[in-house]
């Protein structure tokens, strides 16, 4: 029979195989959890664009959509620029920059050559691009379209009087002498490529007035006038 200190002896080391067992479950069960972070962290950087719908900065997200859909979209997303009061009609030229002629035609970024019998450009109500030239010829043709980047066979040719160069300095006149207070019987003015022409838009007028006005076209035919009362009769007419 086991004595009072022998039963002590046996339940301290009872106790300590105890402690000792406990201890080696702890570890395992956390060398375990370890394992299943990191195979955890793994599968979430292999999958990350699926567990992570963002970029990191300066990387680009890739597009769920097909090639297809993102050109058609790039595209749709493109801009024409269309020159004051022409019509917004779906250019025959694509989305090229280079090859769109709706970008507004000054005179002064043609060569000297082309300007000299280029009298203007606009959209016709089909949304053909019309070119006016002062000398409609195949060379002077194929000269301007070179320039401004169009199809000879996709465009409308127009034989006008007056360059646009022209037209667009007697403007400039104009509204200098309205500037200046020459002119107060005019109420507007402006170049219109449609008919190569300068309209003019006045109030009631004396015949020495308009005369007046008519000698700063050094041409002579170049200026449309138009009287304010009718404009806004044809405006209201319209409407």
């Amino acid at each position: 029979m086991k004595d009072y200190h022998e039963m002590a002896q046996s339940v301290f080391r009872r106790r300590e195989q105890y402690y000792a067992e406990k201890k080696r479950l702890r570890r395992a069960v956390q060398k375990g959890l370890a394992c299943c972070c990191i195979a955890a962290l793994g599968v979430a950087v292999w999958n990350r664009d699926l567990l992570f719908p963002f970029s990191l900065p300066g990387e680009r997200q890739p597009s769920a959509e097909p090639p297809q859909a993102q050109k058609e979209e790039a595209e749709n997303t493109s801009s024409n620029q269309i020159p004051s009061g022409h019509s917004a009609t779906a250019s025959p030229y694509g989305h090229d920059a280079a090859a769109n002629p709706y970008s507004a035609v000054s005179s002064a970024a043609l060569t000297p050559d082309s300007a000299a019998f280029f009298g203007g450009s606009y959209l016709d109500a089909d949304g053909t691009f019309v070119i006016v030239l002062t000398a409609d010829t195949p060379e002077n043709r194929s000269a301007i379209c070179e320039e401004l980047g169009v199809s000879e066979r996709e465009a409308r040719f127009e034989s006008g009087a007056y360059t646009l160069d022209y037209l667009t300095e007697l403007q400039h006149t104009i509204s200098a002498a309205m500037a200046g207070g020459k002119l107060p019987f005019v109420t507007s003015s402006g170049v219109y490529e449609t008919c190569n022409r300068v309209k003019v838009s006045v109030t009631a007028a004396q015949e020495t007035e308009i005369a007046q006005l008519l000698a700063l076209d050094s041409l002579g035919g170049a200026i449309e006038i138009e009287h304010a009362s009718s404009a806004a009769e044809d405006a209201l007419a319209t409407e």
